[in-house]
C-alpha cells in the first residue's frame, strides 16, 4: 500500500513542478506544438510501461507522464480562450472546458475498460496508440486557434478591439 502512497507522490509532484502557464514564450506561437510535446511525451510513458518489471521502473514511468501531464497544463484553457477571442463568443470557451472535463472523466473509463478486456500491457499500449493518432491530427488537422485576422487586435484586459481604435497614433 505504501508503494501506491509513493507512486501517487511521485507523479503528482512532477506534474505542477512542470506546469508552463499558457502567456510564455513557450506558448507565444499557439497552443498547438505544446500540446503535441505533452502527448507525445505522455504516449512514451503509455509506451514504455509494459517494459517496466519492478516498483523503481514503473515510478519512473509515473514521473515521465506526469511531466508530461504538466506541460498540458493550461493548455485547454488557451485554446478556448483564444477561440473566443475569434469568434467572438463566450460558448467556445465553455466547450473548451467541457472538451477537457469530457476528456478527465472518460479517459480513465476508456483505459479501465480496455485493462479489463485486454490486460495492462495492451491497454497501454492502445492508449499510446491513440496519443500518437491524437499528435498527428492535432500537427496535421487541427487548425492553431492564435491565428487571428489582421485587423484584430487583442487587448488582454478588454475585447478585441480594430486596429484604429487600438493605435491612438494612427
Amino acid at each position: 500500500m505504501s508503494q501506491i502512497g509513493l507512486l501517487t507522490a511521485f507523479h503528482s509532484s512532477s506534474t505542477p513542478r512542470s506546469s508552463i502557464p499558457p502567456d510564455t514564450p513557450w506558448t507565444a506561437g499557439g497552443a498547438n506544438g505544446p500540446a503535441c510535446h505533452c502527448i507525445l511525451i505522455i504516449t512514451l510513458g503509455l509506451f514504455l510501461l509494459p517494459l517496466t518489471n519492478d516498483f523503481y521502473s514503473f515510478m519512473a514511468i509515473a514521473v515521465i507522464s506526469g511531466f508530461g501531464n504538466g506541460l498540458g497544463a493550461g493548455i485547454t484553457r488557451r485554446w478556448a480562450l483564444t477561440s473566443r477571442l475569434r469568434d467572438g463568443e463566450a460558448s467556445s470557451s465553455a466547450s473548451g472546458e467541457w472538451l477537457a472535463d469530457t476528456g478527465a472523466a472518460g479517459g480513465p473509463l476508456f483505459v479501465s475498460l480496455l485493462t479489463g478486456l485486454s490486460g495492462l500491457a495492451l491497454a497501454s499500449l492502445a492508449s499510446g496508440g491513440i496519443g500518437l493518432i491524437g499528435a498527428a491530427l492535432l500537427i496535421l488537422v487541427v487548425p492553431e486557434t492564435l491565428k487571428r485576422p489582421a485587423i484584430l487586435q487583442v487587448d488582454p484586459i478588454g475585447p478585441p478591439v480594430a486596429e484604429a481604435e487600438a493605435d491612438p497614433a494612427g
